[in-house]
């Protein structure tokens, strides 16, 4: 998946959304006004004299009301706009949502969370927050959010009870393709514009349902022109909702469920999730009253049928499985609104005081007769690898005292003096040493990283900067900085500080010339020390983007390097993503993708806010055939 193409995509439609939303306010303010200057008529008439030189019509006044309608519009829409950009913990709220627990009671939740982080580290995404809908009995999820660092992943308490895990890691799959190709961001955009729209038409509901309450009192008939104008000014606004909904996202729910396909693997398990919500007393139905502004956020339909066709903000259900299952039947899975104990214990995962300690050094037991070699498993599937960690490291992980000493353990140095000095310096020494206990495999140590910095991004800020100040402590006690714990770091700090957003950022390729030249060669003397196979890619990178070669420059500092990389960070996404192709092309060319290139390209990656596939490590890659 060409994670550029489809964020050029998204911005062409946030062009087209605009305009799209320009027009409703501009319609609404019109028919507004109209409808106000209409009501007002037969009093100026009553109330104006006969020989009175004042029109009763007013082309100023009119003009003035509908410009007052479309500021109220557009302040409605800023506002709401400001407020979601927060965070996608905003709109879960909003929504109802309650955060999951990092390690919660429930079984099914305890699911949920083991599928939500396997297909965020199949994506190379971090891993996002969890929340679900206790109150929506319906079939439903959806992704919300600004950026990948503050998205989060919504689920429906009726998705829990009826789906099973494949079928609910293929919804979760889903959303966490909403996430990668950047429709988290059109989404707020989306959902800030429907509020702008919709307030015009909750006010003309409000003046009509007062309008009915006090004609009933005073047992008079309220006026037919009244009510019906008011309707046709509220339906006007779900009319324009609608059409913004439809343009943007029908074709986005058919890429979601593609690139799902891509994350789980299994389309059976997406088709008959679908197939399920067809088939649900509830549907996917969502009866929270601000569901109406999100309504473009989820999984499937989740409100009523109001507008059929094109006008609707998601393609048919049927549609949608007749692309995963050509050969479909027709027919949808009747399930009732909860799951037998038995029909869950098929497909829950094993407890974890259930599961049997393995050693993960070079080999996995899986039973006593059956050894899985690391090599042997897909990396880029972690619901293959991640249910053979260790039982204790597994839960440190997702255990909010434990998770920052099992990071702080990766940092421990091999000199045993040393070590003992880092240990005794640490606040919680004794659990740092516990966790250096577990021999992780390099090509699974940046997967375990990732699952303990999601458990810590719930920490305050205070409590973050101290975490980062010890894990420093711990780099500096040797007097030296290895290349892997200067990856891990960058890594740490950028996914636990808040984003900083510049305002000019680098737009030229050509401008990222000496930061990608300080970062290259630096990155190329430490994994030379570290390994003799290294091959130096500062260079043939620069070649590859069409950069002039440079003189390699005298050993620069890791502050130094660190400022290189920030400054990197600030580059336009085109610019950032022309250097991960081009760091990616000269990786490949060798048809060997070694433990330090991978590290390499999935931390920079990262680092990049470009969640591209990862490249496969320690497996050869097959070159085409050249031509005689």
């Amino acid at each position: 998946m060409d994670f550029y193409r489809h964020q050029a995509e998204r911005r062409r439609q946030s062009r087209w959304l605009l305009c799209l939303y320009v027009s409703g306010v501009v319609a609404l303010g019109l028919l507004s006004s109209a409808l106000i200057t209409a009501m007002l008529l037969p009093i100026r008439w009553l109330l104006t004299p006969p020989d009175s030189q004042h029109p009763l019509f007013s082309a100023t006044e009119m003009i003035g009301l509908t410009c007052a309608v479309m500021f109220i519009s557009l302040l409605v829409s800023v506002l709401r706009y400001q407020s979601l950009r927060q965070g996608g913990w905003k709109v879960a709220q909003l929504l109802g949502g309650r955060r999951l627990a990092i390690r919660p009671a429930a079984l099914k939740e305890q699911q949920l969370r083991n599928v939500v982080e396997e297909m965020a580290l199949a994506s190379n995404l971090p891993v996002p927050a969890i929340f679900v809908q206790d109150e929506e009995r319906g079939i439903n999820a959806f992704a919300a959010g600004s950026t990948i660092h503050d998205a989060v992943i919504v689920v429906t308490a009726g998705a829990l009870d009826a789906l099973d895990r494949d079928e609910l890691q293929a919804m979760v799959a889903h959303e966490v393709s909403h996430i990668y190709h950047g429709d988290i961001r059109l989404n707020t955009l989306l959902a800030a514009a429907l509020s702008g729209l919709l307030f015009i038409t909750r006010v003309a509901i409000w003046i009509n349902q007062f309008g009915q309450t006090r004609t009933r009192r005073y047992e008079r008939s309220a006026t037919p022109l009244l009510q019906e104008s008011l309707a046709a000014l509220g339906y006007g606004g779900v009319l324009f909702g609608r059409l913004l909904g439809a343009a943007v996202n029908r074709q986005r729910e058919a890429l979601a469920d593609a690139s799902a396909v891509q994350f789980c693997r299994h389309p059976e398990a997406l088709a008959n999730a679908l197939k399920k919500v067809a088939g649900h007393p509830y549907a996917s139905l969502v009866f929270h009253p601000a569901s109406a502004e999100f309504q473009h956020l989820f999984f499937a339909q989740g409100l009523p049928q109001t507008f059929a066709g094109k006008l609707a903000t998601h393609p048919p259900l049927s549609e949608r499985i007749r692309l995963l299952q050509p050969d479909w039947d027709g027919c949808y899975i009747r399930t009732g609104a909860r799951m037998t104990p038995d029909e869950y214990r098929e497909t829950a995962d094993i407890p974890a005081p259930q599961r049997p300690n393995r050693d993960l050094t070079t080999n996995w037991q899986v039973t006593p007769h059956q050894t899985v070699s690391i090599s042997e498993l897909d990396l880029d599937a972690p619901q293959e690898w991640m249910p053979f960690l260790p039982t204790a490291l597994r839960d440190a992980v997702h255990d909010d005292t434990l998770a920052p000493c099992v990071i702080a353990a990766m940092l421990l140095s091999t000199d045993l003096a040393i070590r003992h000095r880092q240990l005794k310096a640490h606040p919680d020494g004794e659990h740092v040493d516990a966790m250096s206990r577990f021999e992780i495999p390099r090509k699974l140590r940046l997967g375990v990283l990732e699952l303990a910095l999601a458990t810590l991004r719930q920490r305050s800020s205070a409590e973050l900067d101290s975490m980062l100040a010890q894990w420093r402590q711990l780099i500096e006690a040797d007097q030296q900085v290895s290349l892997t714990e200067w990856l891990i770091f960058q890594l740490a700090s950028h996914q636990l500080t808040p984003r900083v957003h510049s305002t000019a950022p680098l737009r030229q390729l050509e401008s990222c010339l000496t930061p990608l030249n300080l970062l290259l060669n630096k990155l190329d003397l430490a994994a030379s020390e570290q390994s003799a196979q290294h091959h130096p890619l500062c260079n043939r990178v620069l070649a590859q983007l069409g950069l002039p070669q440079v003189p390699p420059v005298s050993a620069s500092s890791w502050e130094t390097i660190e400022q290189a990389l920030a400054q990197l960070k600030l580059a336009s996404p085109g610019i950032r993503l022309k250097i991960l192709q081009g760091l990616a092309v000269i990786m490949e060319q060798d048809g060997q993708i070694t433990d330090i290139e991978f590290e390499l390209f999935r931390v920079l990656s990262l680092c990049f806010d470009m969640p591209m596939a990862p490249l496969r490590q320690g497996m050869t890659i097959t070159k085409p055939a050249t031509g005689s």
